[in-house]
Formats: C-alpha cells, structure tokens, sequence
C-alpha cells in the first residue's frame, strides 16, 4: 500500500488511519469537475488487491449534487460504480498505476453526467443497485400483472420467499414456512421506473413512492388500488372492523426488448379509515389519502426464484435441454452421482412431462464416501433414495423418482422415447440394456460411461438406437477362445488392470475422485451434443495416464458382425 499512499498524496487524498493500523485503507481528497469540487473517497476492502470502492459523502445529504450530477452510476449512498469488474482486472503489481486510472475514469464518468448523457438504460439494467435495499425476497414463481402472492418466511432461517397464491403452482410449499402475514399483489408499469426525485431518492415514505410511481407510469396508483379492491381488502360489509392490513406490491415493466422485467417491491401499512374506503368501493377518496399517507414503507429486492429462471439463466432457451423428457439413470455410484447433478442441471425432471428416474439396489457404505457426491450422512441408506433425495434438496421443484431395485425389476420405466444412462460400469448390466431392448423392440437412446481399470481412462458410448447402423455395447466386445476381449483395446499391459481384491463381492478399482468427475463430466457433454445434433464420434475416449494407457481416438464404431443382439 505504500506505493498507492505516495501517489494519492501527490494527488492531495490522505490516509483517514494510518494505513499500517488497519485492514481497509481509506483515502479522501477532492477532485475537480468544472465548477465543483468534489470530495471523493477510496476505500481499499482489499489492500492492494483489488478495486478501491469510491465514494461521494456529500452525496446523501447534497441534493443540489444530486440534481446536477444524476443518478448515472451512483448509488443513494454515493457509490460510484466507475469499473465492470466481470470485463476487468486489477493488476496488484501495479497498484499505483491501475490506482491512477481508476481516477481518471471515475473523473470522466462524472464529467459525462454533469453533460447529462443519456442515463435511462444504464438504470433500468441495474436498477436493484439504485433502489438501495438491505431486504431480499426470492420470488418462486413467473410474475404477471394483477397476480397475488403470499409473503413466507422459512423455518431456522432469514431466507424469505414471495409464493404465488395458488400454493401448488410453487416449488416452496407453504406449510413448511412461516408467514409474516403479508400479501402481495404485482402491478405492471408502463415503462421502466428509471425517473428519480433528487430530494427524496430513494423514497422512504409512501408518499414519496406513489408520487415516483405515477412520475414514470401515470394511472398506476389508480391501478394500485384497483388491485388491492380487488385482491385483498374485503368488499362491502364483509368486514365491520380490523381493517387495517399490510399490503405488499411488486412492481414489474418491460425491458427494452418488451419482455417483462422484475423490478422491485415495498410494503407498507394501509390505515383502517383508508382501508374502510377502499372496501365500500371509494377508490378515488382511497387513492388520494394514499398518496397523502406519510407513514415509512419498507424496500425489498427482489430475486427471480422460478424453475424456468433457474433453468435456463446459464443455459438459455436456445440450449438444448432435457426438459420434458423421460430419463432413466442406472446406477447411483460414484459416477452416476456426479451425472445425476449435472442431468438435472440440464433439464432432467423439469417441465410437466420431465422425470429422472434413478435405479440402484446398492447400499451407501463407508468405502464410497472417499469418491461420491453423497457423505456420512447417507451411510447405510439405499444409493437410489439417497442420492433422490440430495437433488431433490438442490432442486426440490423437479420430478425426481427412486427405485431401489435391479434394472431388471423395472424394465417398464423405459419407453420409446426415454433416454436411458447406465453409469453402472458394469458389463453385465451394459449388455443386459440393448438385449432387453432389442427383445422389446424399443429404441430409446443409451449413453453409456465408465472408468477403465484403475483410472487410466473414462469411455462414454451413445447407442442411438433410432439411428440405422448404430453400434450397442455388445458390438465393443468380442469372444476369442471363449474370453471377452475388448475391440478397441485401452491398456498397455492388461495384466494392470486387476481389481483390488477386499473380499467376496467387494473387488474394486482404485482411483481419485476427479476420475469419476472426469466420467460423468465427458458423459453429459457427449448427451449435450446429441441433443444438439452434433455428435461426431459416438465412442469417446478420454486418457488420463498415458503410462499404462494408449491414446486411443474417439471414433463412431459400426455394427459388428458377430453381434448377438444386433444380428439378432
């Protein structure tokens, strides 16, 4: 830091506190902008390390700053967001230099507002920031203008939700909560809320809020309490006295792609006389002793908390997806269990159609945890349900479904459509899924994965069965005096890759945790691409040690001949 104090000096910014006696240098000065001199403030959270946070302290208290200066990149607080970090990064060995620029461009950007440019689109992309709320509420549903939602908060925890009313349209179920007793209703906006009152921003009174509200969208307190009439407060003479009720509102406008964007909420207090006039039916009277009404509201930000949101905001509508689709996952291992997480990430079990269905007889023991997505806490526990039943906690709104038996106790889980996965790494299963199929005369597509021997390489498989002259497992194998032998051989020396033997049933191959990461990860991408339609190679390998392992290349195998089911 010694190197940044030096320079600030030479800029006229002191210390507040020796920068030896504290964890957050903080330097103040002035700059000039035209006629104003302004008094800044860096604050270095992080030492050297990082982007000093910059503020204005006059900012809160100046309003004639505010009015001259805009809200474009400063917060209520007098933040100044001068750099995007997510396109930037800080060089700390060059602290004094990037210390430098970081002035010249928090200079330029209060230059360009006091020139009044254009700030509309720069609010309304990240309008949370402005709104200046220490409240969060996660809203678990798709909003729409003139919906009803309900205000719960969970048990053993601060974590609050906005559900909608028809409590079975949410994946937050209700009677696991506790309510504060607030309902909500979601009025539309014509256009984005980017207008600010320099005195009273961000508002703190109702007042305040109703007179920014009909600023940007005229009417829309007359909406408003059309809304509340019609959504909460009871008409006529349902109700003699207690009117008073707490009333929440989320506000949402179009983007400037016309698509509908989540703004913010509040909630406030309505006075049992205003309450009173609104259930007789005296709106006008009601809307304007709301507007008048200078009791404290309270600001919430608002999370986008629905299944679709949560789906497609890493892998957009354009991805492809598995949503919709039937898909049956054998084995729950330490392979199965990492490409279950990844399946449902992409879709599986989403949509009113989705199902993921997990097959497993094996039991959770002490040697799996050293490799397995599941931990102690599953000991003991059927693989199948436990790891159900973890997915189900990080995604409790998709369709997922345990079968704590064999393969082959639930054949009728496959369909003509479903996608089938075995992560079993076991032959006999392997085998045993295209001969069932061929029997049946199903053609679903099979993704197979597994590790080969102690971890030198994972394989994946893709038998698209709807495809002419797509290869099954069996066709990667051949009979020679009576052995199987591999058609595309991997080791070196295969004498290597013997089991560790831990008595009856419990040989097993030795290898690290990211071999099995390895494995589901080369599954899921293969999957994607055939989701995609773009598969180039159907049988891909992937080397790990390339001692005792040939780097074979990936490759798209034909039927084999001699094929038992495929000949079949």
């Amino acid at each position: 830091m010694e190197t940044i104090e030096r320079f600030l000096n030479t800029r006229g910014f002191a210390a507040t506190r020796a920068i030896a006696l504290t964890d957050t240098p903080c330097f103040t000065g002035r700059i000039d902008i035209e006629t104003w001199k302004l008094q800044l403030e860096l604050r270095f959270l992080e030492g050297k390390f990082n982007y000093p946070q910059a503020y204005l302290p006059e900012w809160p208290h100046n309003s004639k700053m505010r009015a001259a200066f805009g809200f474009r990149h400063i917060n209520h607080e007098g933040k100044i967001c001068f750099v995007d970090e997510s396109r930037s990064w800080w060089d700390s060995s060059m602290a004094a230099e990037l210390v430098a620029g970081a002035l010249e461009r928090i200079e330029k950007l209060l230059q360009d507002n006091l020139a009044g440019i254009a700030s509309d689109d720069v609010i309304a992309r990240d309008f949370a920031g402005y709104w200046g709320s220490n409240k969060t509420l996660h809203v678990a549903g798709v909003v729409q203008n003139g919906q009803q939602f309900l205000q719960i908060k969970e048990h053993g925890s601060q974590r609050q939700w906005l559900i909608p009313n028809e409590g079975d349209k949410s994946w937050v179920k209700r009677e696991q909560e506790v309510s504060p007793g607030t309902s909500w209703v979601v009025l539309r906006l014509t256009r984005p809320a980017t207008i600010f009152d320099t005195e009273t921003w961000p508002p703190k009174r109702l007042d305040q809020l109703l007179s920014w509200m009909n600023e940007n969208s005229p009417c829309s307190v007359t909406n408003l309490v059309r809304l509340i009439r019609n959504s909460i407060i009871p008409k006529g003479k349902k109700r003699q006295s207690g009117y008073s009720t707490r009333v929440g509102v989320v506000l949402i406008w179009p983007n400037q792609n016309s698509i509908e964007t989540l703004g913010c909420g509040f909630s406030f207090n309505i006075p049992e006389v205003t309450a009173q006039e609104i259930g007789h039916g005296r709106l006008g009277k009601a809307e304007r002793m709301l507007k008048a009404d200078r009791n404290e509201i309270i600001r919430y930000s608002l999370n986008r908390a629905d299944p679709g949101y949560i789906q497609t905001r890493n892998t957009p509508n354009t991805e492809p997806s598995l949503r919709n689709k039937r898909v049956i996952l054998v084995g729950a291992g330490t392979i199965g269990g990492h490409l279950a997480k990844l399946l449902c990430a992409h879709g599986a079990g989403w949509g009113p159609h989705g199902k993921l269905h997990i097959v497993d007889p094996d039991f959770f023991s002490i040697e799996n945890i050293g490799r397995h997505l599941l931990g102690a806490g599953e000991l003991d526990e059927n693989k199948a349900l436990a790891l159900a039943n973890h997915l189900r906690r990080d995604f409790p709104y998709l369709n997922i479904k345990h079968h704590g038996k064999s393969l082959t106790n639930c054949w009728d889980l496959i369909s003509e459509n479903s996608v089938v996965i075995d992560a079993t790494g076991s032959q006999t299963v392997s085998i045993a899924i295209p001969d069932y199929l061929s029997k049946n005369n199903l053609n679903p597509v099979v993704l197979h994965s597994w590790v080969h021997a102690h971890g030198a390489a994972t394989v994946a498989f893709l038998n698209d069965r709807k495809k002419h002259g797509s290869a099954c497992f069996r066709c990667l194998w051949r009979l020679v005096n009576n052995t199987y032998e591999p058609r595309y051989i991997l080791s070196k020396n295969s004498e290597q890759d013997s089991p560790v033997f831990g008595s009856c049933h419990h040989s097993y191959h030795a290898y690290a945790s990211t071999v099995s990461m390895i494995a589901a990860t080369q599954a899921m991408t293969l999957l994607y691409d055939y989701l995609s339609d773009k598969v180039t190679n159907t049988l891909n390998f992937h080397t790990i040690n390339s001692d005792v392992c040939q780097n074979r290349p990936s490759l798209s195998p034909k039927i084999a001949s001699e094929c038992p089911i495929c000949n079949r």
